[in-house]
């Protein structure tokens, strides 16, 4: 090799290593600046003729590890829902209060069956009558504070989507802007950096929703939901519209059918003039607006559930009566008798029985329907479970239809039972006699009692409507299914008869006329205590209390405080979650930074290298000059 070309290798490297000075000092200024990936210079050798070469810079590049990448992007999204629905069941456990406090549902609950005991043992005094419309109002009051309480976290969850929307809508559109400065530009440092914007971006959007990417060879990005929805194609971005409620209550629920839906969806444009739900595909698994789908969708409806079933559980418990079926023989087969007369819109008739081949318990519950819009809104409610089927009957025409409504039983029950009615508004259940499949337990009628007192000692019963629903016709709580359930929303509507007040008497009398009740009597009082702390009463499963599937069977008292225990649980469930999830993000942004990260010490190391070859190049060209001078002179 001639000088020229020595000195052609000398030049290039000294090239070769002032870029590569240039990349580590660029490396070294922005190790701290967030979403900077470190960068190296590509060297090729540049060939020379046959025999030599010499060394140039093809451009710079990201030290990038795209597989920690992604899946840096999908522990973003999982930290993202579990921290979003760790903060607002917070929230909730705010509204709730400390397990300590005496505004607690436990003990606001204690405090009113407690002064109906006081009652019962001096009905006669008017301070303790007083007692128990105080203790009552009070429980009604924190009902329907904590309902309130509920809704406005689930409008919180309904605006948080919104404003997520909206967000990722900005992001999907700098996406766009910043691919195509990426493929337009000709400047590799240019593109290096664009390519760093566009990663935090992704980084940004991956907090909002699951995502994963690929990239065509022009180096353009493809974005989509990991369930395979299209967000972003090289140069086009979707948009996402979300139709956000103004307000929110506990009759506004999420529904495919728009006719139905109460709350905004978030959907998708597909570039075709169509649009995708992506609420109702549940295309959206993880992320912050996963997280406020859930919360608004699930778990705080099922906190409004639960506070909705318990004051359903009080109102009927004071004032529905158990008609209690007779015993009935039709040939083989056994079973009861029970009069349907009483019962109002919403009202129930129960029947338990037992599986003779598998000895499993279960329950069939009609539910009286006045339309059959109640009928479909029955089927709908998500009452019914395992072990307790609730059915929907229209009683249009009653007491003139018992023969539609047998029917419409016998349809229900299926094979193993016999429904019938041997006159007037009597309805017999048995079970298949000879068969032997099915054995009938108990019927029981369960109709409303509207009045506070009778006159007749026949008839006298010690129900009364003591809580009512402010936003029913004449405030009387029957479990209607008219229009909608009456039971939704019922926690922030329900408040003590405003007759009590003005007469507390009506704690204690329950007959008038011949037969008076004695102010003394402490039949009513007892009752309402026993009905609210010792009879067992059937939950449905959509309260969450005992599982999804299966009914939850406990007294009200019991239900109350598992109410309280099932928020904890859940509270202190998505607390841990989010604990593990930001270990596990943590984690991951480690070991990214371990490999595409600037080490300050290593860049330093580097620098030292790069200023030792540039030297040497430097003396080799000092060399070559001296030799080309030292020629010239001879």
């Amino acid at each position: 090799m001639g000088l020229n070309g020595v000195m052609t290798n000398a030049l290039s490297g000294m090239r070769v290593t002032q870029a590569g000075l240039d990349v580590v000092s660029q490396n070294i200024s922005n190790a701290d600046s967030i979403g900077y990936i470190r960068r190296s210079v590509n060297i090729v050798e540049q060939p020379l003729g046959d025999t030599s070469g010499f060394a140039r810079t093809n451009g710079v590049q990201r030290m990038l590890d795209r597989v920690v990448q992604r899946q840096l992007w999908n522990e973003t999204s999982g930290a993202a829902y579990t921290a979003t629905r760790s903060n607002l069941l917070d929230a909730l456990d705010q509204v709730y209060g400390p397990p300590d406090s005496s505004s607690t549902l436990g003990a606001v609950f204690g405090r009113f069956t407690q002064s109906l005991q006081q009652l019962k043992a001096d009905p006669s005094s008017n301070a303790l009558r007083a007692g128990v419309l105080s203790a009552g109002q009070e429980m009604a009051t924190r009902l329907s504070s904590l309902s309130a309480g509920v809704q406005d976290l689930r409008l919180e969850a309904e605006e948080g989507l919104n404003a997520g929307v909206t967000r990722v809508n900005e992001l999907l559109i700098e996406i766009q802007a910043t691919n195509s400065k990426i493929l337009e530009t000709a400047d590799l440092n240019s593109s290096v950096s664009l390519r760093d914007q566009r990663d935090r971006l992704v980084t940004d959007l991956s907090r909002y929703l699951d995502i994963r990417t690929t990239e065509n060879e022009s180096g353009g990005l493809n974005i989509f939901t990991s369930s395979g929805v299209t967000l972003f194609t090289g140069s086009n971005a979707s948009v996402l519209s979300f139709d956000a409620a103004a307000a929110v209550s506990a009759d506004q629920l999420w529904n495919a059918d728009p006719a139905f839906r109460g709350v905004g969806t978030i959907r998708v444009q597909n570039g075709f003039g169509g649009s995708t739900d992506l609420i109702a595909t549940n295309s959206i698994r993880s992320g912050e607006l996963a997280a406020f789908v859930e919360l608004r969708d699930k778990s705080l409806v099922q906190a409004q559930n639960q506070l909705d079933e318990l004051a359903a559980a009080m109102a009927s418990a004071l004032s529905d009566r158990e008609v209690a079926g007779t015993p009935a023989v039709a040939g083989a087969a056994t079973g009861f008798d029970v009069d349907l007369a009483g019962l109002a819109a919403g009202n129930q008739i129960t029947l338990d029985y037992t599986d003779s081949i598998t000895g499993a318990q279960g329950r069939f519950t009609f539910v009286r329907a006045d339309s059959a819009g109640a009928v479909a809104n029955v089927a709908a409610s998500g009452l019914s479970s395992n072990d307790n089927r609730v059915i929907g009957i229209d009683f249009a025409g009653f007491p003139g239809s018992m023969a539609g409504i047998v029917a419409q039983i016998n349809t229900a029950l299926g094979a193993g039972f016999a429904a019938s009615s041997p006159g007037g508004t009597t309805l017999r259940i048995v079970d298949d006699g000879a068969g032997n499949t099915r054995d009938v337990n108990a019927l029981v009628a369960r109709p409303t009692t509207g009045a506070f007192s009778t006159a007749s000692p026949a008839t006298g019963v010690a129900e009364m409507p003591f809580f009512v629903d402010t936003g029913a016709v004449g405030g009387l709580y029957t479990g209607s299914f008219e229009g909608r359930s009456q039971m939704r929303g019922l926690s922030a509507r329900i408040a003590v008869n405003t007759l009590v007040a003005q007469d507390t008497s009506r704690l204690v009398v329950f007959q008038t006329g011949v037969g008076a009740t004695p102010q003394g009597d402490s039949t009513r009082p007892d009752q309402m205590y026993q009905r609210l702390t010792g009879s067992v009463r059937t939950f449905s499963p959509q309260t969450g209390v005992g599982g999804t599937a299966s009914t939850w069977r406990s007294t009200i008292a019991n239900f109350t405080q598992r109410v309280v225990e099932t928020q904890g649980n859940v509270i202190e469930s998505a607390q841990r979650l989010n604990a593990g999830q930001q270990i596990a993000v943590k984690s991951v942004e480690a070991r990214f930074t371990e490999k595409s990260g600037v080490s300050v010490d290593q860049e330093m190391s580097n620098l030292v290298e790069l200023q030792n070859a540039y030297a040497a190049n430097a003396r080799i060209i000092a060399a070559v000059r001296e030799m080309m001078d030292l020629l010239l002179r001879i």
